[in-house]
């Protein structure tokens, strides 16, 4: 086919291929890519969302081979920004931005607060003969319009039969979030509400499509949204839209229908322009049904197609539908003139499309990608609905008439068994409205008050006050006037005429909205907090409503994948309805509300007044409504370890409080930061002193390295761990100053001031010991504050003075060795440091001896009235006279005696002391003697009288 017949449309459809092509694994892929090379090698150029490659004109096939690491980041409306791309290849290509977004899309993914985001990835286009690798880094920031820079990117390979190295890579999501600074993006009012398994649409009175949740929303992305972003590839208006488990459908206002997300059972009715005959009986042409299995991203056409049967027929065209209804698997179309056509599963042969040939091959086939009508209805249907299974037609007669599943009687019949075409709903008519749940139904009967309803009921969801499965159609809520009705997995949502919600049913996640309802509710539930409804929309577990006069959306229930919009995180579950973010402001006014959102870094809560956020206050992301032009006021409040570093978005300036007035939904952005801090040790440090430093727990971050500043005009020092040590030599004040790496290259500073006092006069060591050894004596005391080294100085005479002796350089103790055993040593200590040397300590001596332990007997010759005479020991050592003390060591266990040996005309006048004698008396010789036992020091004094 000429290029200028199939680019434009290839181009189109590939693209909105991208959300689910990466889902698959490469065997069930395989097949649909050997035929799309076919095409890709006729293609000169081939634009792939925002990523554009140049393929070979000489080669059939394109290789990528792309993995993208991802982070997202935020930004607001004014960051500088630039993209950047180098390869060493010579194969062109590149990479373009958007120009023209216009609407924004905030991620529940990751968010990383830093401005530039780097993604390397192998980067490979090869043909045959000439094979070319690269690596490409692409350095990706935001331009100052508000959107996503860029879109996202979609990567896949293709290999040709025999090569056995065939896969089909990961998605790769490359995204910067640009936050407006001018408020939420102003759209006309929703006229109508869709929810799906885990995603949700709305139906804007301009004919937009806007989506949120769990990612079926033909947005071109796979990213799950926590806020609405815009459906983007619809050709025009539309005027209606429904949503399946994981897929969507649009109605146009010019009767085509658009479809996107899950297609693995053929769901969205999409096909190729491809034409095989592999697989047909008897050479007839083949659907080859496995051959587009993958997820759309973008909305494509169903029933657009030019492929053909086995017997080589364009299949039943799907133009001019006028309704349209989408199940968990299958979908539903109502054209003019009547004929309803299905697509999609018939899994298990359940019937739920209807088809009742003679071709057993297409009446019981799992799953059928081509819309065929459904057969045997006997009238004109005016409205479809489709549930899980099973399928609805709801006739000009007002009768209903139904097909598929009937395990808990769907089709109201009376025996659970399946049914391949329609049969007639009995015991109902004059309906008006049928809306189709999970495995119920429920309905609206002209002049008949509430509502009707049969199938499964165990949570209640048919309001009948029981959980019984009904067989047929019972009557239920007649006190209630109702408009609309919408039908959930297990729970009921009913607009009234005067727009009241009421709700009924299953209730596990809140989706009934009840905060104080913590069980199913078999009954009618009226819900006070939302008025003036217009339509209502019931998902699996979340639910929705629109405003009828502010044409703003609801939401509350389960948010596991951010269905509710509300632009908070995932799994935040909502009992009480709250805004969606953004939609519905074109001309609000007075008496509607509007949304605040603020987002923050961790550290932080932030409060509002009028009350929105619940005590203690906003933690991370949170969301409050507030009635148009209120004035509001925004506290922001660091916790432990964190100060407040200022606000951005729709709210500006460094000061914690702020006020707004709420004339648009605002987006604030609260910043908080890690505190760095130190202590030192000792507080009040002297020159010449050792400092300890030690910085504090940087919270919730993951320290790099420590600079420290100690002010003194010594080098910085950089330390691993949270300490350092510094001496400063001299008195004065000094500013320290740390720098904390943290997260990569991100800083943080604090300073604190170090007073360092001039250093006092050194005192003189205390309790000095001596302990005497065989030939040694080992010196210590009491560490001196300031000190850093120590004098010894010593003597054998007694009366040590600095003069004497000198052993200097010490630390805190010291062995003196090489003594003579039996000879007193003394010894004072003094302290050194930066204020010079202090005093003495008091003085101590020690006598070493052989033997071990030895103590100092201390005696004493003393003379009254000027008498002379000796004293002498045995064993020997003292030798003493008058008036004089001798020193003398013993052994521990030692008896000596001492004699007394007057001189002539003087006399003994006996014992004394401190220690008493063992034993006195006076010996053979006549002399005077006294025994005593070495135990400890010890002190004797002998004492002569004169003539």
């Amino acid at each position: 086919m000429a290029n200028t017949d199939n680019r434009a449309y290839v181009q189109q459809v590939f693209a909105g291929l991208f959300g689910g092509l990466m889902a698959q694994g490469a065997a069930s892929a395989k097949s649909k890519f050997l035929s799309l090379a076919r095409f890709l090698a006729a293609l000169t150029v081939v634009t792939f969302g925002v990523l554009t490659i140049l393929a070979s004109s000489s080669g059939p096939t394109v290789y990528l081979n792309i993995v993208v690491d991802e982070d997202w980041v935020f930004l607001t409306e004014g960051d500088s920004v630039s993209v950047r791309v180098d390869t060493t290849t010579n194969n062109t290509h590149g990479l373009t931005l958007p120009t023209d977004i216009k609407y924004v899309v905030y991620p529940i993914r990751k968010t990383v607060q830093n401005l530039n985001a780097s993604y390397s990835f192998d980067y490979s286009i090869r043909t045959p003969d000439s094979p070319r690798a690269a690596l490409l880094t692409i350095e990706t920031q935001a331009t100052t319009r508000p959107g996503i820079y860029p879109h996202q990117i979609k990567i896949w390979s293709m290999r040709e039969p025999d090569d056995a190295s065939f896969k089909v890579n990961t998605a790769a999501r490359l995204g910067l979030v640009v936050v407006p600074t001018g408020g939420a993006v102003k759209t006309s009012k929703v006229a109508r509400v869709a929810a799906g398994f885990g995603h949700s649409l709305a139906l804007l009175e301009d004919g937009a499509v806007w989506a949120w949740g769990d990612n079926q929303h033909g947005d071109g992305t796979r990213i799950d949204r926590n806020a609405p972003v815009p459906v983007q590839g619809l050709e025009g208006p539309v005027r209606n839209i429904v949503a399946g488990d994981n897929y969507s459908l649009a109605l146009g206002e010019d009767g085509r229908v658009y479809t996107w997300g899950a297609n693995d059972r053929r769901q969205l009715g999409a096909s190729w322009d491809f034409i095989t005959t592999q697989g047909c009986p008897e050479g007839r042409f083949d659907l080859n049904e496995r051959e587009l299995n993958f997820s759309i991203g973008r909305p494509v056409l169903a029933g657009f197609t030019k492929s053909k049967d086995c017997d080589g027929n364009i299949p039943y065209p799907l133009e001019n539908v006028v309704a349209i209804a989408a199940g968990d698997a299958h979908s539903l179309a109502l054209q003019v003139g009547g004929p309803v056509t299905s697509w999609g599963t018939n899994t298990n042969a359940h019937g739920q499309l209807g088809r009742d040939t003679a071709d057993e091959l297409d009446r019981l086939h799992a799953v059928s990608r081509f819309a065929k009508p459904v057969e045997k209805l006997p009238d004109t249907p005016i409205a479809v609905s489709a549930g899980t299974g099973f399928s609805l037609a709801l006739l000009n007669d007002g009768t209903v008439w139904g097909w598929g599943r009937n395990d808990v009687r769907q089709l109201g019949a009376n025996t659970p068994v399946d049914h391949l075409i329609p049969v007639d709903i009995p015991f109902i008519s004059g309906v008006q409205q049928i809306r189709s749940g999970d495995d119920y139904t429920v309905a609206l009967v002209s002049g008949e008050p509430g509502f009707r309803g049969w199938g499964a009921n165990s949570f209640g969801q048919l309001g009948d006050g029981t959980t019984d499965t009904r067989y047929q159609p019972v009557q239920t809520a007649a006190h209630l006037s109702i408009a609309g009705l919408a039908a959930g997995d297990g729970h009921t949502l009913a607009a009234l005429v005067d727009g009241q919600l009421w709700t009924w049913g299953d209730n596990t996640f809140g989706q009934m909205a009840g905060a104080a309802l913590q069980f199913p509710q078999s009954y009618p539930v009226h819900v006070p907090a939302l008025d003036s409804v217009s339509s209502v929309a019931a998902g699996q577990r979340h639910s929705l409503a629109s405003h009828n006069v502010c044409g703003n959306v609801w939401s509350w229930g389960q948010n596991s994948f951010g269905q509710l919009g509300h632009g908070m995180a995932a799994f935040q579950n909502q009992e009480t309805p709250l805004q969606v973010y953004g939609l519905g402001e074109a001309g609000i006014g007075a008496g509607c509300e509007v949304v605040l959102r603020v987002y923050q870094t961790t550290g932080g809560l932030v409060m509002s007044a009028p009350s929105g956020f619940e005590p203690p206050g906003c933690e991370g992301l949170c969301a409050a409504g507030f009635e148009v032009d209120a004035a509001v006021s925004l506290t922001a409040s660091a916790v432990e370890g964190f100060e407040f570093a200022g606000w951005r978005g729709d709210c500006a300036g460094e000061a914690e409080a702020i006020q707004l007035i709420m004339n648009e939904s605002k987006n604030c952005f609260a910043d908080y930061r890690p505190v760095a801090s130190f202590t030192f040790d000792p507080a009040s440090p002297q020159a010449g002193q050792e400092v300890i430093f030690e910085a504090g727990e940087l919270r919730d971050a993951t320290v790099i390295g420590y600079l420290w500043d100690f002010g003194d005009g010594s080098p910085p020092e950089a330390t691993d761990d949270a300490t350092a040590a510094h001496v400063y030599a001299n008195a004065g004040n000094y500013d320290v100053l740390l720098r904390i790496t943290y997260d990569g290259t991100q800083t943080i500073e604090t300073t604190r001031s170090v007073t360092v006092a001039a250093a006092a006069a050194l005192m003189a060591p205390q309790n000095v010991q001596a302990s005497a050894g065989d030939g040694q004596v080992t010196v210590s005391w009491d560490s001196v504050s300031g000190a850093t080294l120590y004098n010894l100085y010593w003597n054998t005479t007694g009366n040590v003075n600095t003069a004497d002796n000198l052993i200097g350089g010490v630390s805190s103790s010291y062995d003196h060795t090489g003594l003579t055993n039996g000879t007193p040593y003394h010894y004072v200590v003094t302290a050194i440091g930066p204020t010079g040397e202090s005093a003495p300590s008091s003085e101590i001596s020690a006598i070493p001896t052989v033997g071990g332990v030895t103590f100092e007997l201390s005696v004493q010759a003393y003379g009254l009235n000027d008498a002379s005479g000796s004293v002498t020991s045995d064993p020997a050592g003292i030798d003493c006279n008058t008036p004089d003390t001798c020193l003398y060591g013993f052994a521990k266990g030692t008896v000596v005696r001492l004699t007394a040996l007057p001189a002539e005309s003087n006399f003994f006048e006996g014992w004394g002391g401190t220690d008493p004698c063992d034993s006195t008396g006076v010996d053979g010789s006549g002399d005077n003697y006294c025994d005593i036992t070495i135990s400890q020091d010890m002190s004797i004094i002998a004492m002569f009288f004169g003539p």
